[in-house]
Parts: structure tokens; sequence; C-alpha cells
């Protein structure tokens, strides 16, 4: 009579208990939906301890009321019981794994769906911190995926599925959380793109350094060593480029150096600068001779998806 009195106030509630997938087994994460109209619904659950009857259901429920208090609550199934009239009780679960979270709030979104009733589970994007509803066919996706010590995975992030169609890699769809930095692309097949590009460059580069000389009684920046690589002995990837140096700052810092083109004898040489004058004295006080220095990001122009492209049909030519 008790049990039937419990049921009758059940509306719009989630519990979510251990279930177990054999005997002996009991971590497993299950759960059970009573509706808006207070009807029972088996959601999920599996092994020998799932609820796969409104009766043990309600059972197990009065079982962690009664005993909520008292030292024996430990041996309670339940794990949480959710009212999802209030959006507050979902903030318990955010911290849960992220696989099986997304997993929870996916089928009892769908359960809701297919009773015409309105979706109401909820995780808050790690991306953009908003809340997201997730069912079957808009889910939301766990990233960072690493084993949680058992058979199962979890996940360091839970994004809504706009932050990571996002953040998707252009080339390859991997998701990469700083694929904004790299054109829409992941930071691996960014780099392959711009490895294939220096590669293409036939350029030669200045070993130099620089220091304050004293010139006609001003401390002025000299470039110091006169070694001089010429392209078919140039290691451009020795010289440290990153794609960063052929894309055009925001802003230009005044402290920082920028990556240059300097032209001397029909030969391009890399040179490390603050402006384009200052490259032009570094170059000449190496060299004797120097045209005007030009940007990188105006010198040669890296384009990410036609650089990938290219690499893509070399490595198929070459597995043949």
């Amino acid at each position: 009579m008790v049990a039937e009195t419990i049921d009758l106030k059940l509306k719009n509630v989630l519990m979510v208990y251990s279930g177990g997938g054999y005997d002996g087994c009991i971590w497993e994460m299950n759960w059970c939906l009573w509706d808006a109209n207070g009807e029972w619904h088996d959601v999920y659950s599996s092994g020998y301890s799932g609820l796969t009857t409104k009766e043990k259901a309600i059972e197990e429920y009065q079982w962690h009321i009664e005993h909520e208090d008292s030292e024996d609550y430990r041996d309670s199934k339940v794990m949480y019981v959710i009212n999802l009239d209030k959006e507050d009780d979902f903030k318990c679960l955010q911290n849960y794994e992220t696989v099986m979270l997304e997993a929870l709030l996916c089928s009892v979104n769908e359960k809701l769906a297919e009773l015409n009733q309105e979706m109401v589970a909820w995780f808050e994007c790690t991306m953009c911190h908003k809340k997201y509803y997730p069912w079957s066919e808009e889910p939301g996706q766990a990233e960072y995926l690493s084993g949680n010590g058992g058979v199962g995975f979890v996940g360091r992030e839970l994004l809504c599925p706009d932050c990571y169609s996002s953040h998707t890699c252009t080339y390859c769809g991997d998701y990469d959380e700083d694929s904004d930095k790299y054109d829409g692309y992941c930071e691996f097949c960014h780099e392959k793109a711009f490895k294939h590009f220096t590669d293409s460059l036939e350029v030669g580069s200045i070993d130099w350094t620089k220091k304050w000389h004293d010139y006609k009684g001003q401390k002025v920046w000299v470039a110091q060593g006169i070694e001089v690589t010429e392209p078919e002995d140039f290691d451009v990837q020795g010289f440290e480029l990153e794609a960063a140096d052929f894309k055009k700052p925001e802003k230009m810092d005044p402290d920082k150096d920028y990556l240059w083109v300097v032209e001397s004898n029909g030969v391009d040489y890399f040179i490390r600068a603050k402006n384009e004058a200052e490259a032009t004295e570094y170059c000449y006080n190496i060299l004797g001779s120097c045209s005007d220095a030009t940007a990188a990001w105006e010198a040669f122009d890296f384009r990410v998806d036609e650089e990938h492209e290219a690499a893509r049909r070399e490595e198929r030519l070459n597995r043949r």
C-alpha cells in the first residue's frame, strides 16, 4: 500500500541505479523513468540487478528513501534520483563519466520524445557552456577519451554538436579544440601541409645573431656572423620555421621578431627582424648587398587545402 502511494507521487522522476552485466558486477549504470503522467518506463537495464518491472523499481525507490539517513544507505542500488521539473537536479550529474552521461541523457530525451513530452535532460557544453539537450539524431560528443580503469571509456570534454563541428578538422574529420588556430584543420594535418609547402621552397638561410654596437656614438643593432647557406644545402626544418611565420599577424608587436624574405644576388633568404628596415640592414651587414625585405606572409602564399591535396597526390604516387 505504501509503495502504491509513493508511485502516485512519482511524476517526471528519473532514477539512476547500479545495474550489472552479470552476477557479481553491480557497477554498471542503469536508469528508469516516471514520465509526466506518472507512467513508469524501463529506459535502460542490464544484468541481474536491472529493474525490469514497475514493482521492483518502486520497491528499490522506497528502500532508498527509507534508508537515506541510515548506515545501511551504502547498500542502496540507487545512485541518483532526479526530478525532471528541477533543472538544478541535473547539476549533480555534470561531473559523471561523459560517455555514460551522454548515453543516459540521450536515451531519456528519446523516451520523452516518443511520449510526446518535452525533452528536459541536459548537459553543459565544455566549450560554449550552454545547456544542450541531446537525443539520438543530435547527440553530444565526448572527446579526449581514456580508459576508466575497467572496460569503459570516459572523456574529458562533452560538447554540443555546434562546438564539435566547428572544431572538426576540415581534412581528416578529427576534433581539435585549437582548429581555429590552424585554419580549420587539426594540428597534425596543418603541420603536414606546412611541411609539404616548406619542402617546395627554394631559398637560402642566413644564420645570424645580433647585438648592440656603438655606431657613431649611438647604440644600434647589427647582425653578427656571416654564415650563409645556399639553397641546395638549406634545411628549412632546421631553421625551425612555423606555419605562423607565414600568416599575417593581427597586430605587429614592436618587441617581437617576424620572418622576412630578402634577396641578394638572385637568391631569397629568410631573416628574422622586427620590421622591414631592420631586416634589410641585417642582410646588408652580412651579405654586403640586399634588396628590400618582404614580409614572409606576402612573399609566400601558404594555402593549407592546396598543400594537403598536393601532399596526398605525392603519397599515392609513392605507394605505387
